[in-house]
């Protein structure tokens, strides 16, 4: 078995988990959160108790989420709203190995205040 070198710039379904830049994303993940998911109204007693959401996705090469998954949930409210904050209409600068744009899984805590 001969292992050929990496190349980033031609292997487009590799995940990576940890890579030279990671994606960071452009502006804020609440600001996408919309306020008519927040009311308090739709939310479960018991959301108070547990109020932070991990929240996995793959930011793509061009940037875009794709797979959001909860990882470990809060209550069906919250981790619906989590959901919504890493939706498509996020904006990532994507990951970089080598200098190229790369596919990266990420885990992402998303925090809740009781109100």
């Amino acid at each position: 078995f001969v292992a050929t070198p990496f190349d980033p710039s031609t292997d487009t379904m590799h995940v990576f988990t940890r890579v030279d830049v990671m994606p960071e994303v452009i502006g804020s993940v609440l600001d996408n959160c919309s306020k008519a998911s927040l009311r308090t109204a739709e939310i479960e007693d018991d959301c108070y108790r547990y109020t932070k959401v991990y929240v996995r996705f793959i930011v793509e090469r061009d940037g875009r989420l794709t797979s959001p998954a909860i990882v470990k949930g809060a209550c069906p409210s919250f981790d619906r709203m989590a959901l919504e904050c890493v939706g498509p209409s996020s904006r990532w600068k994507p990951g970089l190995q080598q200098g190229v744009p790369v596919r990266v899984q990420m885990v992402m805590p998303i925090q809740f205040e009781p109100r």
